[in-house]
């Protein structure tokens, strides 16, 4: 669960929000409140209290080198109570991001040491036949990424703390 000024490392994907507006109409509770479909790279990041010019400095570089990315879901997965999405082209910048601060545990370790890179659906499930029901309008999904977005919880609200655009060119 969130705590108050914890900060997450994401990527926004709006052309999800639709699936998870209606995932969350059909599954009250399913999705998380206030913040819009996105793919978390790192999450919990830093505290905002350890915010500063040198993290929003190599945040900017980041994304500077790096292209839009579009991804193609196929699959859906499970875990238990756990329903998402992900993609094999996540991992290079996955792996640049948990490489610059390898002391971040994802998740604090509740996933493992690495877990990928991923999209939740939803959260808190059990049920057989909503999970079910979940993943068969999930599929298939196209989404572009053309940015990280550093997202601060504060008061069990999330809020924008810098969006980071990437700007390289992308290769055929």
């Amino acid at each position: 669960m969130p705590q108050s000024g914890w900060t997450a490392l994401v990527a926004p994907v709006p052309a999800l929000d639709p699936l998870l507006a209606a995932i969350e109409a059909a599954h009250p509770g399913a999705t998380r409140a206030g913040i819009p479909a996105h793919v978390t790279f790192l999450y919990p990041f830093l505290p905002l209290a350890e915010l500063d010019s040198g993290v929003t400095g190599w945040l900017t570089a980041l994304a500077a080198r790096q292209a839009p990315l579009t991804l193609e879901f196929a699959q859906v997965r499970v875990e238990p109570g756990f329903v998402y999405l992900d993609s094999p082209l996540l991992k290079p910048l996955t792996d640049e991001i948990r490489a610059h601060w390898p002391q971040l545990i994802p998740y604090l370790g509740r996933f493992g040491a690495d877990p990928v890179a991923h999209l939740s659906l939803a959260i808190g499930v059990a049920e057989t036949q909503a999970i079910a029901e979940i993943a068969a309008t999930a599929l298939p999904r196209t989404a572009t990424l053309d940015h990280l977005w550093l997202a601060g919880n504060d008061n069990d609200e999330w809020r924008s703390l810098g969006r980071f655009p990437f700007a390289a060119t992308p290769t055929a």
